[in-house]
């Protein structure tokens, strides 16, 4: 094919493609606990990709190509714990362009093996920066390959607005369409684009919602201390400016061991296999609804446990 028909052909045949995708996001399922009265959970595992991260994906990808932003021409690079990239990597490799996933020695290796499976390549950062981790040294490797490829697209999730932007108008819209109360809401921060949509569209609908960051000791989310921290998908060696940008009522931290508690305690209580973020928010929730029996609270599930089975369900 020449040029001037790639010219012709390929942006319908981008968006034909970008239409099929979207029909496969949101409207997630909505279950109320059996046991804890009052609590809701959205089950983000059940869309495309298996998780949460497939919505700021497609949002911020689907932009970009919008924007002349993002062709069959580029090469995608993007660092990610893992479920952002494998949204990226499903999404990219329908749609026909390179995807360059760059992630650690902790991501799971259920998620390595799909970003194997589906990413142009996948590079794995195996030494640790000042705080112990390797988020800085992924986003480091990121800086050098900008400087050397022109033809790159970095999603940047840390910083691009489309990331909670893909939350206030799909999943915040999703939970004010199925509540008429709700007293307070349960996320997970790592990125804080999650947190930072779902805060900004739930409080126009429920202006004294309390909206509660749940994270884990030793990430840099709402800590100043880094201690080694080897769950993926919660907390954080920088703290974004999504997260730095939003109005957060209540912070709690937890422990590892209280993370992998949640999580067992989920699976035997409720009958839902989540993963380490959906443990914490479960563990967090559980403590409110106690003193709180009266409200009406939702935790988000952002993926399921699958990947977890070396870790959090490992004994």
């Amino acid at each position: 094919m020449n040029k001037q028909n790639e010219s012709i052909v390929l942006p319908n045949d981008i968006f034909g493609k970008l239409e099929q995708i979207e029909k496969q996001i949101g409207n997630t399922p909505l279950l109320q606990f059996i046991n804890t009265k009052g609590l809701f959970i959205k089950q983000e595992a059940c869309q495309f990709a298996n998780s949460i991260k497939v919505r700021p994906a497609f949002h911020i990808l689907k932009n970009a190509i919008i924007n002349n932003e993002l062709s069959e021409k580029h090469t995608i690079i993007e660092s990610s714990s893992g479920n952002f990239g494998i949204a990226l990597a499903m999404i990219s490799k329908y749609l026909g362009i390179n995807f360059i996933a760059v992630v650690d020695k902790y991501t799971p290796k259920a998620k390595l093996r799909m970003l194997r499976l589906l990413a142009y390549d996948v590079v794995v950062i195996d030494k640790k920066d000042q705080h112990g981790g390797y988020l800085l040294n992924r986003i480091a490797f990121i800086e050098e390959f900008k400087k050397e490829n022109p033809n790159h697209f970095h999603p940047n999730q840390y910083v691009n607005p489309n990331n909670p932007a893909s939350y206030y108008h799909g999943l915040g819209q999703e939970i004010c369409n199925n509540f008429d109360q709700l007293d307070a809401l349960f996320v997970a921060v790592s990125t804080g684009g999650t947190i930072t949509g779902l805060s900004r569209r739930l409080r126009e609908k429920f202006p004294n919602i309390n909206i509660v960051a749940v994270d884990i000791q030793g990430s840099l989310v709402f800590q100043d201390k880094a201690q080694k921290r080897t769950l993926s998908g919660i907390g954080s060696s920088i703290s974004s400016v999504h997260i730095q940008s939003t109005k957060v009522d209540t912070i709690m931290i937890l422990s590892q061991d209280d993370i992998i508690r949640g999580c067992k305690q989920l699976l035997e209580e409720e009958m839902v296999f989540g993963g380490a973020s959906t443990g914490a928010v479960y563990f967090a929730a559980k403590q409110y609804m106690k003193l709180n029996p009266n409200k009406k609270a939702l935790i988000i599930s952002p993926d399921d446990g699958k990947s977890y089975m070396d870790n959090v369900y490992a004994s």
